[in-house]
């Protein structure tokens, strides 16, 4: 009977990039964790999430920012 072998997923992802949301977790929950060693994952993973709402690397703020500067329209 051949043996079964464990395979260890490894960092660099072959196919489909990473994308710029997967990009700014890594990063943020990184720097997250650094400046607040005492967090849990679960805690600085939230932290990071709140700090993608706002980011203007968020395509949805991108677009928002626009239409703002563009048309003038707000949304309430």
């Amino acid at each position: 009977m051949p043996s079964k072998r464990i395979v260890k997923h490894s960092i660099q992802r072959k196919g489909r990039s990473l994308s710029n949301y997967n990009i700014f977790m890594r990063n943020c929950v990184l720097k997250v964790k650094k400046e607040n060693p005492s967090l849990s994952h679960r805690e600085a993973f939230q932290k990071a999430a709140k700090e993608w709402n706002k980011s203007p690397e968020n395509p949805k703020n991108i677009s928002a920012a626009y239409n703002v500067k563009e048309t003038g329209n707000h949304k309430t």
